[in-house]
C-alpha cells in the first residue's frame, strides 16, 4: 500500500512540474567554474505571455557595439603559415583532450616566436583545464601583457578572479575585453551574469544581456534560450522592485 501512495505521490508531482513550466535562473557553480541554470518558482500563465520590451536606446547601443572594429584583429601582427599550422594543430589536441602533448608543443613554438599572445593563452587555457589556476592567471596575464586588445585571455582571467572572489577586477577586465571588440557576446554574456549574481548592480546585468541578445541577432545565430530566460526573470525582478518603490 505503501509502494502504490509512493508512486502516485511521484506522478502527480511529475505532472504539477511539466503543467507548470518551471523557468530557469543563472546561478555559478564553484565547483565546475560554470554557470548554471536552477528552476525557480514558475510564473502565472497571463504573465507567460508577456514577453520583456527592449528599449530602443539599448538596440541602437547594440547596433553601434556591432559596427565597431575588432582592435585583436585590425592590430594583430602577420603570422607565418607554418606557426598558423602548428597553432591549428594544438587547438585540436586540445579538443581532443591529449593536453601534454598540446603543452609539449606550445612551450616549445614559445621559445620561436615568445612574443605570440595566443600561444599564452592556450597555455593558460591547458593549465586551467588541470585546475591549475594560479598557472592559468600567470599565462592569460603574460598574454594580456603581449597584447592588450586579447579580449580572450581578458575574458578567461576575469573567471579566475570571480571565482577567486575578487569581483572588481572581474568587472575591469570584462570591461576592458569589451573596449577591445564592443561586439563581444561572450563578454557582456559574462559580465551580466557578474552584474547581475555576484554584484547586485541588476538593471546594468539586464542592459548586458539584452545587448548580447541582441549582438546574437545581428550575427545571424540562435537564439540563446537561457538568456532569454534571464533577461524574462530580471525584468520581472526589476518590475516588482519599482512597485515596491
Amino acid at each position: 500500500m505503501q509502494s502504490i501512495k509512493k508512486y502516485t505521490c511521484i506522478s502527480l508531482i511529475s505532472c504539477t512540474l511539466i503543467l507548470s513550466g518551471c523557468q530557469t535562473a543563472p546561478v555559478f557553480d564553484e565547483q565546475t567554474n560554470k554557470v548554471n541554470v536552477t528552476k525557480v518558482k514558475p510564473t502565472p500563465p497571463e504573465e507567460e505571455l508577456i514577453e520583456p520590451v527592449v528599449e530602443e536606446k539599448t538596440l541602437s547601443k547594440a547596433q553601434h557595439l556591432f559596427e565597431q572594429p575588432n582592435l585583436y584583429l585590425v592590430n594583430n601582427p602577420p603570422v607565418a603559415d607554418e606557426i598558423k599550422d602548428r597553432f591549428a594543430q594544438v587547438v585540436t589536441l586540445i579538443k581532443r583532450d591529449e593536453l601534454t602533448r598540446a603543452k609539449t608543443i606550445l612551450e616549445e613554438m614559445t621559445l620561436q616566436s615568445p612574443m605570440l599572445s595566443g600561444l599564452w593563452l592556450k597555455l593558460g587555457d591547458i593549465a586551467r583545464m588541470k585546475r591549475e589556476q594560479s598557472l592559468a592567471q600567470q599565462h592569460y596575464s603574460r598574454a594580456i601583457s603581449l597584447n592588450s586588445n586579447n579580449y580572450f585571455a581578458r575574458n578567461r582571467l576575469a573567471a579566475i578572479y570571480r571565482q577567486q572572489g575578487e569581483f572588481e577586477l572581474s568587472k575591469e577586465q570584462y570591461t576592458k575585453a569589451l573596449m577591445s571588440w564592443p561586439g563581444f557576446v561572450e563578454g557582456h554574456r559574462n559580465l551580466g551574469i557578474l552584474l547581475d549574481l555576484y554584484l547586485g548592480q541588476k538593471e546594468q546585468a539586464l542592459e548586458h544581456y539584452q545587448i548580447a541578445q541582441e549582438l546574437l541577432t545581428l550575427n545571424n545565430k540562435k537564439v540563446d534560450r537561457k538568456l532569454k530566460g534571464w533577461i524574462r526573470d530580471l525584468t520581472r525582478q526589476l518590475a516588482k522592485t519599482e512597485k515596491v518603490k
